[in-house]
């Protein structure tokens, strides 16, 4: 018998879990590790970068890099402006938005830090957060202290993704690190431009200033500079949507990838 065991990011325990709770969170991924480097086992890496890092982790395992991938969509400029009415976004604002649970390791304290610099140029913007965690009432209390509670927005989970996608100006995320975000890459081929820092796989999916832009991990500066760069700048954002498109159908076709890991799952059947 052949294990497979998928890996979209690093494994962290949680810093904020009760005693209990990370106790247990311990005792499974010893095991985990012990189980991945004492068998038999396949480990599949949604990015290079994270292939790489799990080959140190597990010497003994073997690992296939596939990535993560999805079907096309089609822009709808209807459900742009029926979603943009929903969540209050008036005309000339722009809108700003990212899809991830509230955990450090998502760093949305960076948005908050960047928008303070966003409103003191008089931008017109707003920050919406779409997710939930266990940082909901710290972030929240970042922005009420910050003055932002008129910009930035932790607005919970919602589902589906794509009509606001559709709708938003610009996706970001900025995280600590990441493998290969599905709400990124649903972000890219929906039409909407992206920002986000250059962290994990995150640069296997963006080529700078063409089919995204890439900023420093944790640097509010940097991404408040490319928020203004891309808003004021249609000829870039219209480069950016047409390269994204691109490379989706290229390299995260879900065809094309689901192939690679059928034939892989059939290696070992046969």
């Amino acid at each position: 018998r052949h294990l497979f065991r998928t890996y979209h990011g690093k494994t962290v325990i949680p810093k904020n879990l009760s005693l209990r709770r990370k106790i247990k969170a311990g005792i499974i991924h010893t095991i985990e590790k012990a189980l991945l480097n004492q068998f038999n086992i396949n480990i599949i890496a949604v990015s290079k970068d994270l292939q790489s890092i799990l080959s140190n982790s597990f010497p003994k395992a073997k690992i296939t890099q596939i990535y993560n991938s999805i079907e096309s969509t089609v822009n709808s400029q209807e459900k742009n402006d029926a979603v943009r009415k929903k969540y209050n976004v008036e005309r000339g604002v722009f809108w700003i938005g990212t899809f991830a649970r509230l955990e450090k390791v998502k760093n949305h304290k960076l948005l908050i830090e960047t928008g303070k610099k966003l409103v003191k140029t008089g931008f017109k913007f707003k920050i919406s957060i779409f997710g939930e965690g266990p940082l909901k009432n710290e972030l929240q209390h970042h922005i009420s202290q910050a003055d932002l509670k008129n910009y930035i927005k932790l607005e919970g989970f919602v589902s589906p993704i794509l009509p606001l996608l559709q709708s938003l100006n610009l996706f970001t995320l900025t995280s600590f690190h990441e493998g290969i975000p599905m709400s990124l890459l649903e972000a890219m081929s929906s039409g909407t431009p992206v920002i986000c820092t250059d962290v994990g796989g995150i640069g296997e999916v963006i080529d700078n200033f063409r089919s995204g832009i890439l900023v420093p991990n944790d640097d509010a500066d940097a991404l408040f500079n490319a928020i203004l760069k891309i808003s004021e700048d249609k000829q870039l954002q219209d480069k950016i949507v047409a390269e994204a498109k691109n490379i989706i159908a290229r390299k995260f076709n879900i065809s094309q990838n689901n192939k690679i890991l059928i034939d892989l799952y059939q290696k070992y059947l046969n």
